[in-house]
């Protein structure tokens, strides 16, 4: 179905309004939201309302298969997350022929090879030759979650009701897995529980063609609706964006493949006031105490490279210190062992990063986006903690 038709469906859809804006290519591999002609701040530019939204209550509720569905997320509780149920809801309307859905999932990406769980043996050594080894391994966690979900489904759901999903492939069910994780919001208001569950996933059709920016607002919700409203003028023809969040580009690349790019483009004359202001870098207790083996306690040092008072307090306790306001010499010392030690576990050093993304020529050019994404990822990282070496060295710690 032609995308126009897909906008004709959105327009018409009750209680739905969609302004002066239009979705269109932005390149060869993206599509998002555009202004059709000149905006003015403070326009409303789209109105969805709950009705029409994609919910994981809507799909325990589809006729034959529902009950199926509220009975194995009761028995599989802890494996399948909302996103799995949206993606099960996903393949059902996309076998129905005649799903009030479809105009919208007929214009959904036909695949989504950035994400981490399509990522074959290629991939993986690209990811092995950059990432330290617990993030390649959270990688393959992501996988075998994914996988395990699609086991305890087919058996239970695909198989059992084939004559409504067609057979179901695990391609095929990464395929919508991706669809949802990478279109989905979450609300975390309590006051509109009684429409929107917290925590829960949900999709708004026509708003999850808005492409992320770290810089701008996020959708705003009310009683009845999701609505975006026109955060500054707009040209005709100038990309709209939402934010997604408070997210790192690590977060940002193992849920939807991308990083924020502003910081590419400016990587070598240093305006970094453009850079993503959610990166970050975590240090895990196990990396500052040799005799914690696992832990979930981790400390998070920000894109200036500053360090928590988490983190020296924790240190100071470790040496048995009195005094949290100055860091004592071993804290310190621990600390930066420990952030050399993190600075290490990347297989590639900064100076060949450097190297990495200063070169441009006809060779480079050939590289896949997915490789140059990564590079610089780790880059952005190892930044963060050159940084915070930086702040030790000097004494500035707070």
């Amino acid at each position: 179905m032609a995308r126009s038709s897909f906008e004709q469906w959105a327009k018409t859809q009750p209680g739905a309004y969609i302004g002066p804006v239009t979705i269109s290519n932005i390149n060869s591999e993206q599509r998002g939201v555009v202004a059709q002609k000149k905006i003015t701040q403070g326009e409303l530019l789209i109105r969805i309302p709950y009705e029409l939204a994609f919910t994981e209550e809507r799909v325990k509720s589809l006729p034959v298969i529902g009950e199926s569905i509220r009975e194995l997320v009761i028995e599989k509780d802890k494996l399948l997350n909302s996103k799995s149920i949206l993606a099960v809801g996903l393949l059902y309307h996309k076998a129905q022929k005649n799903s009030s859905y479809r105009p919208w999932i007929e214009n959904l990406p036909k695949e989504y090879n950035d994400l981490s769980i399509f990522f074959g043996p290629q991939e993986f050594e690209v990811v092995r030759a950059n990432f330290p080894f617990r993030v390649v391994m959270r990688m393959r966690k992501i996988q075998s979650l994914v996988k395990n979900m699609f086991e305890a489904l087919n058996v239970s759901i695909f198989q059992r009701f084939e004559k409504e999903f067609g057979s179901v492939s695990y391609h095929q069910f990464c395929w919508a897995y991706a669809s949802v994780q990478t279109r989905c919001f979450k609300s975390t208001r309590d006051d509109l529980s009684h429409v929107l569950p917290p925590n829960r996933s949900i999709i708004f059709p026509y708003c999850d063609f808005l492409n992320h920016s770290c810089s701008t607002p996020s959708l705003i919700l009310s009683d009845e609706c999701v609505k975006l409203i026109a955060y500054k003028d707009f040209e005709e023809g100038e990309e709209i964006f939402i934010s997604y969040g408070a997210r790192d580009d690590e977060s940002l690349f193992l849920s939807y493949g991308f990083i924020e790019v502003l910081f590419f483009t400016n990587l070598f004359n240093k305006i970094e006031q453009k850079e993503n202001p959610h990166n970050q870098i975590d240090l895990l207790e196990e990396d500052l105490n040799e005799e914690v083996i696992e832990s979930s306690l981790k400390f998070s040092i920000p894109w200036t490279g500053e360090l928590g008072q988490d983190i020296l307090s924790y240190l100071d306790e470790q040496v048995h210190g009195n005094d949290y306001g100055q860091i004592s010499l071993k804290s310190k010392l621990v600390l930066e062992n420990a952030l050399r030690k993190l600075l290490n576990s990347y297989p590639q050093s900064i100076a060949e990063d450097i190297r990495f993304l200063s070169r441009s020529d006809e060779q480079d050019q050939k590289l896949s986006s997915l490789t140059r994404r990564i590079k610089l990822l780790v880059f952005k990282q190892k930044l963060i903690i050159n940084r915070s070496l930086g702040l030790l060295r000097k004494g500035s710690e707070k």
